[in-house]
């Protein structure tokens, strides 16, 4: 942290605490305790009436009833402000230090009487922005992430496609990082290639680094309207679903020989064979995933008609692979 902003911060933090150790100090701000002494005496050479209590519940505070106000912020603005908290997401990207001292600046404009307000608040309402399944701590590959967004610079990824519980595959490419978005504890990375937008899961994200390469951003995309879209487009993607496809004449001769009961037992409806032979069917799945990942496995003799969002996935998953074997052939 520079002098200057250091400074600051141990006003902020004395007015809001009123008397604090040079312990907690230091501790707080993550410097000496020799380092706030100095920082001490720049306070008082340069006009704040600070000083040091001595004795067992000593410790640095302001001359009574000095104070300075750096916000134009009313009470109840203030008030929810610290409702907020600082988000795990945020200690995740590194940046909750600096949303700590903020606070802790604003805390220090609110006047005496309603100094309690803070206290109130931070007792009656707590918000736990973490899912009951999320992994903790500081991740290397977000940070870079973080990074590259926000220096918009072209990464190359490398991340893991589960195909089934037991069949996953690597992939690369270079894309173009638009946005981090959590949700529900869980990251996600927003970002393009050359042809689609795409939404990974931080989870999946084996490997994130920097081209060195600045791109330019689409000046129409707007990062929240797209999740907003986005979220609404995957809610059908996790209850049952159900699957309009094309059987072709094999598959459904070996059906009528009961070799696939897994698919039989999908089957809603049945047409009669068209003029190919091919067979028109219904089948239910749980989840989008299970559909995909099962019709993946079924090659071509299963064509989807329907819905339109299942037909898209399965091709760019396709070609995705097409991609890997002819890069590696």
């Amino acid at each position: 942290m520079m002098r200057a902003d250091r400074l600051l911060s141990i006003l902020m933090i004395l007015q809001a605490k009123g008397k604090i150790s040079v312990r907690q100090l230091a501790e707080e701000l993550e410097v000496s305790s020799r380092t706030i002494h100095r920082d001490i005496d720049a306070l008082g050479v340069s006009g704040v009436p600070v000083y040091f209590e001595r004795g067992k519940n000593g410790g640095v505070t302001l001359l009574e009833g000095y104070r300075t106000n750096l916000t134009g912020l009313t009470a109840d603005e203030l008030k929810a402000l610290f409702i907020l908290g600082i988000p795990a997401s945020l200690d995740e990207l590194g940046i909750s230090k600096s949303l700590k001292t903020a606070l802790n600046k604003i805390s220090a404009s609110l006047p005496d009487d309603r100094r309690q307000d803070e206290t109130t608040i931070r007792q009656r309402i707590y918000i736990d922005w973490t899912g009951w399944e999320s992994e903790k701590g500081a991740d290397a590959i977000l940070r870079d992430l973080f990074v590259a967004v926000w220096e918009s610079r072209k990464i190359y990824l490398r991340y893991l496609v589960s195909f089934s519980p037991r069949v996953k595959k690597e992939f690369d490419r270079i894309i173009k990082p638009y946005g981090l978005v959590a949700k529900a504890g869980e990251w996600y990375l927003v970002c393009e290639d050359d042809i689609h937008i795409h939404v990974y899961e931080l989870s999946s994200i084996l490997e994130a680094r920097s081209t060195g390469e600045e791109f330019t951003r689409n000046d129409d995309f707007n990062l929240g309207a797209f999740w907003t879209n986005w979220c609404e487009h995957q809610k059908g993607f996790h209850s049952s679903i159900t699957v309009t496809v094309l059987l072709s004449p094999l598959l459904h001769r070996y059906l009528s020989y009961n070799f696939d009961r897994d698919l039989i037992q999908r089957i809603i409806s049945r047409d009669k064979p068209e003029g190919k032979g091919r067979v028109k069917a219904n089948l239910l799945f749980d989840t989008f995933e299970e559909a995909r990942t099962y019709l993946l496995g079924m090659g071509n003799s299963i064509e989807v008609l329907e819905p339109e969002s299942l037909r898209l996935s399965i091709m760019d998953y396709a070609e995705q692979i097409i991609k890997l074997y002819r890069n590696h052939g």
